[in-house]
């Protein structure tokens, strides 16, 4: 009764156990159990001594790793053990493969705003020397994507979203292609900086075109939208839809550029898309419109142009706006009048097939095109043109 309720010697012994054990074929061995709550290891030895010594190393790990090496779950050892044997032939251990991966897991679970990410993009796009106005345009329809998702995390939107808003968001291809093609740059990069696996717009089908055919705008709307037009805004509207001149080549313009005397509009081969110089004749109409302009210097566009260009055309009622439209708008009206396609081609700096691929086209009423001509300023409209030199 004395040893009632008392350990046993096996009971006392610190971990991990030791004790004699005999196997089916009358063998002695010992045995070290290094389980912990039923999970670990247990290992065979010849002799006590290699026990004990085992038993030590045991005891000196625990102290220095814890116990929790020593209570491996038995499928996450067998886990283990596969990944490092397919670790092995490329030199690389489970803990090189964790301090790889855990830096993309920490982005990735690192919430990343919309506003911040295209923050990040548009500064990247001017530290790689971009022009400003590509910069500017990318701004432009990111904010629309984050107006449709306020409050969003980059890694919380889907594939499926995305198409939606495209679809109901934009009825015009065109405007629907723009569209998706800067929410395909913007991921692009959160995907570079690992802050998502893949891209959710990169699926997304561009929409389909009609044939390539160009958007023109009929000669009402274009008066509508120069009736609207401020004297800031004016001479892009009138110079792209009578001269032809690409955006790309109004916004480096200077007044200078137009010769007043010779009647012509001189496009430098440094400010050409197509890098080479042409003349533009100015058209009766169009030096209508310039006139108020004659003393004006500097740059044609001011930097705050395409706000004011946005807000011209919603008080027009343009709400789509067909890719490069003015332009196309004076090769069509322009040809349908002259029927001159190579002289079209020099004004416009293309070539003749190029000219007579997009515009040598039958319109719906052949009488837009003198009517196109005839749009000039009113008295009233030439009140609200008066345009201080600069």
């Amino acid at each position: 009764m004395k040893h009632h309720g008392s350990a046993t010697s096996e009971q006392r012994q610190a971990w991990p156990k030791i004790r004699a054990v005999q196997h089916r074929n009358g063998r002695k061995a010992w045995l070290v159990d290094a389980r912990i709550k039923g999970a670990g290891e247990r290992l065979f030895f010849r002799s006590k001594v290699e026990a004990e010594t085992k038993a030590l190393q045991f005891r000196i790990a625990r102290k220095n790793e814890g116990s929790a090496a020593f209570s491996i779950p038995e499928d996450l050892r067998i886990e283990a053990l596969k990944c490092a044997e397919r670790l092995r032939p490329f030199g690389k251990t489970l803990t090189d493969a964790v301090d790889y991966y855990l830096p993309y897991l920490q982005r990735v679970n690192t919430p990343k705003p919309l506003p911040e990410l295209i923050q990040e993009v548009a500064s990247e796009k001017r530290a790689d020397g971009l022009e400003k106005p590509t910069i500017v345009d990318f701004e432009y329809r990111c904010r629309q994507f984050v107006q449709a998702f306020p409050e969003r995390d980059v890694a919380n939107i889907s594939s499926d979203e995305l198409e939606h808003w495209l679809r109901d968001r934009f009825t015009n291809p065109t405007s629907r292609n723009n569209a998706r093609r800067a929410v395909v740059n913007l991921f692009n990069y959160a995907v570079r900086k690992k802050y998502i696996p893949s891209n959710p717009a990169a699926a997304i089908k561009k929409a389909k075109t009609t044939g390539g055919e160009i958007g023109i705008l009929t000669p009402e709307q274009i008066a509508t939208l120069l009736s609207y037009a401020d004297s800031t805004i004016l001479p892009y509207f009138a110079l792209a839809a009578f001269a032809g001149i690409r955006p790309e080549e109004l916004l480096k313009m200077n007044w200078s550029d137009i010769r007043w005397k010779q009647g012509i509009i001189r496009i430098r081969a440094e400010i050409s898309k197509v890098a080479a110089s042409r003349n533009i004749r100015i058209e009766p109409n169009l030096m209508e419109w310039l006139h108020p302009y004659q003393l004006a210097s500097g740059k044609i566009c001011l930097p705050s142009w395409r706000r004011i260009f946005r807000e011209t055309r919603i008080k027009a009622g343009l709400s789509e706006w067909p890719a490069d439209c003015l332009r196309h708008s004076f090769g069509t009206y322009w040809l349908e009048t002259h029927r001159n396609a190579p002289a079209l081609a020099l004004e416009m700096g293309n070539s003749v097939e190029v000219i007579l691929r997009h515009y040598h086209k039958v319109l719906d009423e052949p009488s837009d095109a003198a009517r196109y001509w005839e749009i000039k300023p009113s008295a009233a409209a030439e009140k609200v043109v008066p345009f201080a030199a600069a």
